[in-house]
């Protein structure tokens, strides 16, 4: 009696629950298809009982390496679009947009499709379903672009979940400055299981990247972006390598270009012309002067690089030029020195000479004529 019970409330709950979606002037096509969802929604998440805090990774895989009947949860990673938006080199910090799909299987949300109107997927929002807590775990800080249980994600008929992630990240990263501003750079967006370990939980990826896809700033070109998977602490991780290529024209006409300038006027004002005392302080204000603007170029040289061991390719170009012009300053005040010695010198062989001459008798004075 109670099993007739129950069949006839399911009889009537399936009656009930049928809308007819014609007399909205909707075709029968979709009224079968939102009655069918419906009714697959009711089955997952009603009449089995799903509960969204409970994971469904296997937690009964031995940790020892035998083989379990049941295999680690595997998450799929797709880098689907990435645009470079900032690299602050001073502080090392890469801020990006990153759009990645994430796809898992949940055995609890299979179903036949047959028995369902043939659907084959249904669309749903992720506050309602369990998701897995990987995340890019060099970040310094993650913004989701949707808000937090609104993202859509799919959901297939043999459990598969497809759930696109959408962020803007600043990621840490480690910059190599050596040849700057001629520099190529590697960063690493590195996606890790902070609750799961690697016999719990595998990870795979792939870029299915494009040039409408892959995006890079005015100073920086992205080249290729690999992947790239190992082991850390018992988690698996997988890094999303960027290669990045640093355009220097920026470096070139406002630093490189102008030290040079500056060397050349300076070094051909100060020597141009003979070397006057009376043109010694016009001639070192030429070279003092480009001296200033070169430690101006050096300032807006430290901006924009690390405060690291290693110094620059263009840092050790301009303070070359602050080299020569240094030395070039120093030269005229030498070569000034010198001259006026030579000069004092000469004068006073000259005066002696006069001086010996006088004191000589005038035969001997004729006989050295």
């Amino acid at each position: 009696m109670e099993m007739i019970l129950i069949f006839l409330s399911l009889i009537i709950q399936q009656v009930f629950t049928q809308y007819d979606y014609t007399q909205n002037g909707d075709p029968a096509e979709f009224s079968n298809y939102m009655n069918s969802a419906n009714d697959l929604y009711n089955e997952l998440f009603t009449k089995r009982i799903y509960h969204k805090n409970l994971s469904p990774v296997y937690g009964k895989i031995p940790a020892n390496g035998t083989r379990s009947p049941v295999k680690a949860m595997n998450v799929d990673l797709v880098l689907y679009y990435f645009r470079l938006l900032t690299l602050d080199a001073e502080s090392q910090i890469l801020s990006a947009s990153v759009e990645i799909i994430m796809s898992w299987r949940d055995p609890r949300l299979a179903w036949n499709n047959t028995i369902f109107g043939e659907i084959d997927r249904i669309f749903l929002t992720s506050d309602i379903i369990w998701t897995p807590d990987n995340q890019i775990g060099n970040s310094k800080s993650m913004t989701s672009v949707h808000p937090d249980g609104l993202a859509p994600l799919t959901v297939y008929s043999n459990g598969t979940v497809v759930y696109p992630l959408i962020w803007y990240a600043e990621v840490g990263c480690n910059i190599n400055v050596n040849r700057f501003p001629f520099d190529q750079q590697q960063l690493y967006l590195s996606i890790l299981s902070f609750a799961y370990k690697t016999d719990l939980m595998t990870m795979t990826g792939k870029t299915k990247l494009d040039k409408n896809r892959l995006m890079g700033n005015g100073e920086w070109n992205i080249v290729d972006i690999d992947t790239a998977s190992f082991v850390n602490d018992d988690a698996d991780v997988l890094a999303f390598r960027v290669h990045i290529k640093r355009v220097p024209h920026y470096y070139v006409y406002v630093i490189a270009l102008p030290c040079f300038i500056l060397t050349t006027l300076s070094i051909i004002g100060m020597f141009w012309t003979p070397n006057f005392k009376k043109e010694q302080l016009v001639k070192l204000s030429i070279g003092l002067t480009s001296l200033v603007s070169m430690t101006v170029l050096l300032d807006m040289l430290s901006t924009s690089i690390p405060k690291t061991n290693v110094f620059p390719l263009l840092g050790i170009y301009v303070v070359t030029c602050v080299g020569i012009t240094s030395i070039a300053s120093i030269a005229v005040v030498i070569s000034l020195n010198i001259e006026n010695y030579t000069i004092d010198h000469a004068k006073s062989v000259v005066y002696l000479g006069k001086i010996f001459d006088d004191t000589l008798p005038t035969s001997k004075k004729d006989r050295r004529k």
